[in-house]
């Protein structure tokens, strides 16, 4: 604390001299100028390798948002597009550094993670018999399990991996796989089929050729 000084008339960033009554001392201001101005940079939900990415941070100022990444093997950042490389964890960070208007914004940065993509190959399904189970055989490219579900139950049902069918009429059965924390869920695929009646046959005995009697 300075006692007995007078003058000053310091502003903005800089250096600036304050009387004493003792002399005078050159002190370093550091004063922050312009308007305050803050980022909203929303969570970004988990992200898939090869599927580019619009980040959408704004500035309260309306002042441009740069964006940078601190884990470049996952993901990088060129303008407001991330690319994601490889599966793992993404740490991007969004910027404003203000203007002769505004002063700095603190960064806000968003951590997520960057999955791997998968698909499933279900193959088509002819028609079936009522009463004759199947066995479905969908893969997903990860290697992770399949699941089925029916869409149409009083015609067919699904229990794991083998399909029912209980009355004539058209069958809808879609395989998906979920993921996990390397795999994104892939895009289920559906399969629609008629499922008939069991078909019918004839009997028809063996006719005996008999004698004339005389």
């Amino acid at each position: 604390v300075f006692s007995g000084w007078s003058g000053g008339g310091c502003s903005g960033l800089g250096a600036c001299t304050v009387s004493l009554a003792a002399g005078s001392v050159s002190v370093l201001a550091n004063f922050v100028t312009g308007a305050p101005q803050a980022i909203t940079f929303n969570t970004i939900p988990a992200q898939v390798v090869g599927t580019p990415l619009t980040l959408g941070a704004t500035a309260s100022s309306g002042l441009t948002v740069t964006y940078s990444s601190t884990t470049t093997a996952v993901c990088t950042v060129s303008g407001s597009t991330a690319t994601f490389l490889a599966a793992g964890s993404c740490s991007i960070t969004a910027s404003q550094p203000g203007s002769s208007t505004y002063a700095a914004a603190s960064p806000v940065t968003q951590n997520f993670s960057v999955l791997l993509p998968q698909t499933v190959t279900f193959n088509t399904i002819p028609s079936q018999l009522v009463g004759k189970p199947l066995t479905l055989t969908a893969t997903a490219t990860s290697g992770l399990t399949v699941s089925y579900s029916s869409t149409t139950t009083t015609v067919c049902a699904v229990s794991r991996s083998t399909a029912t069918f209980l009355a004539s009429g058209p069958c809808s059965i879609t395989a998906s796989q979920s993921g996990n924390s390397t795999y994104a869920a892939a895009s289920p695929v559906t399969q629609n089929f008629s499922v008939l009646l069991s078909p019918q046959t004839i009997t028809f005995n063996t006719i005996q050729i008999g004698r004339a009697h005389v």
